[in-house]
């Protein structure tokens, strides 16, 4: 039987390859040694610098913190100086617009008195935490103004109204009342409500000025016609109709104490003609004969009266004695 040839495939072991070994010197060594120290001494030092550094923003911060603070509170204190100097102004009577305008340039001053101040990290901040509490102490402040400041323009145009009243024609009264109300710092809406307003109070002031000089020239027909529902409408188109009534029942009431007192009158003349005949018999009866004078006024008592017819006959009589005494020759002496 043949053998076969095993070659390297018939060892057990494997051979080993040996890679020859490079020899290091001791300079190299050293140097390497060197270059780490080195190394190490330069990441320690900049480690060092970056906490020193830290340590300094730290300070620095905590400074600009207490700067910033500080500012800060000047700046409110300000503001609210600011505040009550516009407060004084409103209440001495100043218009809310110039108080607005005045505030505005205030509040600009004060950010620019501080803002170079203030540390260039924290200017933002600085000018929008000012911005916030300005625009806070306006939204408590300003609405309160503005509220007493329109109250004392209502009371001003309600004082003009009044005054205005007095003008010869309602297109002068509407110029004088359009001038106060536009230029008042109300909303529209209650600009309208005024102008309207005032119309109504034209026409009842002018109705009213119409029936109490009608009651006094006791003008009955007058008030009958003038203060029919339709008439007024016409004449005082902005009165309502709550005021046409009460007008109307006022004028009715004109018209009854016209009336009474045209019969109380009446009544009294009749009595005082009553006397003055009643006095005339009684001078008759005593057989006294009246003077001119008193024949006359009695006369003129009655006259217009039912007792007018009763004096004839006693005036005729006593006029008639006066005419006889006259036509006797005077007894002066010879």
């Amino acid at each position: 039987m043949a053998r076969i040839q095993l070659g390297n495939f018939g060892k057990v072991l494997p051979e080993v390859s040996r890679t020859p070994t490079q020899s290091v010197s001791s300079g190299q060594i050293i140097a390497n040694a060197a270059g780490n120290a080195a190394i190490q001494l330069a990441t320690q030092a900049q480690e060092r610098n970056s906490r020193e550094k830290q340590l300094i923003d730290q300070q620095k911060k905590g400074e600009d913190d207490i700067l910033y603070t500080n500012l800060y509170s000047k700046a409110g204190v300000d503001l609210q100086v600011l505040d009550d100097d516009v407060n004084m102004q409103i209440k001495q009577g100043a218009k809310l617009d110039d108080v607005q305008l005045y505030r505005e340039e205030g509040v600009q001053n004060i950010m620019q008195k501080y803002q170079y101040d203030v540390p260039e990290r924290y200017r933002d901040r600085f000018a929008g935490a000012l911005d916030a509490k300005a625009y806070e102490s306006a939204a408590k402040t300003l609405p309160q103004f503005r509220a007493s400041q329109q109250q004392s323009e209502r009371v001003t145009l309600n004082e003009t109204m009044q005054n205005a009243l007095k003008s010869d024609t309602r297109e002068e009264y509407k110029a004088v009342m359009q001038i106060g109300i536009e230029g008042s710092s109300l909303s529209a809406a209650e600009k309208q409500e005024l102008i309207n307003k005032a119309d109504n109070a034209w026409d009842v002031d002018k109705s009213s000025r119409l029936l109490e000089g009608l009651f006094r020239s006791q003008d009955v027909g007058a008030i009958q016609t003038e203060f029919q529902s339709d008439n007024l409408k016409t004449k005082f188109p902005y009165l309502q109709q709550h005021q046409i009534t009460a007008l109307q029942k006022s004028a009715y009431a004109k018209i009854d104490q016209i009336n009474k007192a045209k019969e109380t009158e009446a009544k009294a003349i009749d009595n005082d003609a009553k006397d003055a005949v009643s006095e005339m018999k009684q001078i008759v009866a005593s057989g006294g004969i009246p003077s001119v004078e008193v024949l006359t006024g009695l006369a003129q008592t009655t006259m217009g009266t039912s007792y007018a017819a009763a004096m004839n006959p006693y005036v005729a009589v006593a006029a008639g004695v006066h005419s006889f005494l006259r036509m006797l020759p005077d007894q002066g002496g010879t």
